[in-house]
């Protein structure tokens, strides 16, 4: 089931000859995280990317004082890399948590460098993945500066309605950056308006 998803995605994203695939995915190995276990802390040397099949994690940055500030929420379908980091050789800057049990594919990152010289369509494939990260932080940061605490908690409770079980009214906050009393008072006027 997790290497059925993984090349239904990529799929839509670009085709590619079954044997690029096969490949891949021969390049793969399952992996899976019980809930509240790190992918990688900040501060690591990071060299895998994970493509999560089932389950959720949470990306953080914990800021020396102790609190921690939460950078996204990541579900199935989604990769977990620090590509940046990957890509110059440093520390990880933020922490990779799973908010449930996760089972996940693993690869090693010099994975990029070998399929891209294989086939052009898997260059093309990475640029259609790195711009899918870019606008969702192109969206992250416009929502930041343009819509007010209300509405981004509307967008996020869209965004995330099958995981809300899953996530605690505490990181919500943290996500959108206010206090939890001020969620609260979100939560309380929409609930009147209802």
């Amino acid at each position: 089931m997790s290497k059925e998803l993984f090349v239904h995605y990529l799929n839509q994203l670009e085709t590619l000859p079954d044997s690029e695939m096969q490949f891949l995915l021969e390049s793969a190995r399952e992996v899976n995280f019980k809930k509240d276990e790190y992918f990688y802390n900040a501060g690591d040397m990071c060299h895998i990317i994970w493509f999560v099949c089932d389950g959720m994690a949470k990306s953080l940055y914990t800021h020396e004082s102790g609190k921690v500030f939460i950078k996204n929420f990541i579900t199935p379908g989604s990769f977990v890399a620090p590509f940046l980091e990957m890509t110059h050789k440093i520390p990880t800057r933020d922490s990779i948590l799973a908010k449930t049990d996760i089972n996940a594919l693993a690869f090693d990152f010099e994975i990029l460098d070998i399929i891209q010289e294989r086939h052009p369509n898997w260059i093309k494939m990475y640029m259609k993945i790195m711009q899918g990260y870019y606008f969702l932080k192109e969206q992250r940061e416009y929502e930041f500066l343009m819509l007010d605490a209300s509405e981004r908690y509307k967008k996020f409770c869209q965004q995330y309605e099958h995981m809300l079980p899953h996530i605690a009214q505490h990181e919500i906050a943290s996500f959108l950056g206010i206090t939890k009393t001020s969620l609260s008072r979100i939560v309380k006027n929409l609930k009147e308006e209802a």
